[in-house]
């Protein structure tokens, strides 16, 4: 259920942006992504992956095609290639929000797998780039905050200090971050 009102609130929102570029982009490509939408709703994925890859033949800069691709692969599990195309949409269309929270929750994802398998270079890859995309601390300030947890426990393990107390430093300048997280940051630098 949660799933469906996700994919329904994403639609809308690809509708509404649709109607923005509308004039930019081929009709014919507008039908292929609303009609790949509608396929990764009803998880027909070949369906919607085929018009999404037709939509992009025929607007090669269209950022709703980039970003249902992204959403395909991602409700596949298929990571890397959800931030591929996740990270095209954002650089087409830097404004979109939810399109950012989709990247950083699969940049957050993979940096999470890379620190499991004690990948701590990759990770830290991925948490750089989750922290870099603008304006993300608003958007989802509890997956930043992790972010900043993340990367400075992976520059710990790697040893490089400086790097790991300049996130500790940005997390505990958040405001709202309360004495209890700071007291975590701490033992967790330290192992006290």
């Amino acid at each position: 259920m949660k799933k469906k009102c996700w994919f329904v609130v994403i639609a809308i929102l690809l509708v509404s942006q649709l109607a923005i570029n509308a004039a930019e982009i081929p009709k014919k490509a507008v039908k292929l992504v609303k009609k790949a939408d509608g396929a990764l709703g009803k998880q027909k994925y070949d369906k919607a992956l085929e018009a999404y890859n037709k939509a992009l033949e025929l607007a090669p800069e269209y950022a709703a095609a980039y970003l249902g691709l992204g959403r395909l692969y991602y409700s596949q599990k298929n990571l890397p290639e959800a931030v591929k195309n996740l990270e095209k949409a954002v650089e087409l269309d830097a404004e979109n929000a939810d399109t950012k929270k989709l990247y950083a929750n699969t940049l957050f994802a993979l940096g999470g797998q890379a620190y499991g398998q004690r990948q701590v270079n990759q990770s830290i890859s991925y948490f750089s780039k989750l922290a870099a995309i603008p304006g993300i601390d608003q958007i989802i300030p509890d997956i930043y905050q992790q972010t900043l947890f993340q990367l400075g426990t992976n520059y710990y393990l790697s040893r490089k200090n400086e790097e790991s107390n300049k996130c500790y430093l940005k997390l505990t300048a958040i405001p709202g971050f309360d004495e209890g997280d700071i007291k975590l940051v701490i033992q967790t630098k330290y192992q006290i």
